[in-house]
């Protein structure tokens, strides 16, 4: 199914029914794909035999994730970067590199963020 939706893709024959089938099914996948990962490393725990006819079998460990959420100065920097993000935002919309600090009253000079943008999607919702 997805195969022959894609040659109808390039082909410039497909539809936005086709479009949506394809959108449904790649969330299908991926929604699968998370289980099989879970399950085949139960699996190849277990499994003595470390090649599979011309295939390495590997474990790996997983990646190392660090919280530092629990830390008061780490939680007090991320609020003076969100505070920081606000009003260079701020200073965007307004269009105006003068800003008025809220807590002193002081008129300061801002600077504005890079602007990016993603890919642009689309989502068929029901």
């Amino acid at each position: 199914m997805i195969e022959d939706i894609l040659t109808k893709i390039k082909e410039g024959e497909a539809d936005i029914e086709d479009f949506r089938k394809l959108s449904f099914e790649f969330k299908r996948i991926a929604k699968l794909e998370k289980e099989f990962k879970k399950e085949s490393v139960e699996f190849f725990s277990k499994y003595d035999k470390k090649e599979l006819e011309s295939y390495r079998i590997e474990k790996r460990q997983g990646r190392k994730i660090y919280d530092f959420k629990h830390i008061e100065a780490w939680n007090l920097a991320k609020k003076n970067i969100t505070n920081i993000e606000k009003k260079a935002k701020a200073a965007l919309e307004l269009d105006d590199l003068n800003y008025i600090d809220q807590d002193t009253g002081e008129i300061c000079e801002h600077q504005i963020p890079v602007v990016k943008y993603s890919s642009d999607v689309i989502i068929f919702k029901k």
